[in-house]
């Protein structure tokens, strides 16, 4: 659609639905911005060596105590 058609049709609304369709527009270009999900290798190289052991070692430490009963 040519912007000066969107234009002309977004002048001729009155004014309350003006703010719909700024609200829209934010909505929109909210959605655009979102990044999506990033994949697992985008994570690669992120921590350290000694960065990603002082993780592991947190998270052994912190579901040692799971109970596997359930």
């Amino acid at each position: 659609m040519e912007n000066t058609i969107l234009i002309n049709k977004i002048k001729i609304l009155p004014n309350s639905l003006k703010e719909e369709v700024n609200d829209f527009i934010d909505f929109l270009l909210s959605k655009k911005n979102k990044k999506s999900i990033p994949a697992i290798e985008e994570f690669s190289g992120i921590w350290s060596k000694e960065e990603s052991i002082e993780i592991e070692s947190v998270i052994k430490k912190g579901t040692e105590n799971i109970d596997n009963e359930w």
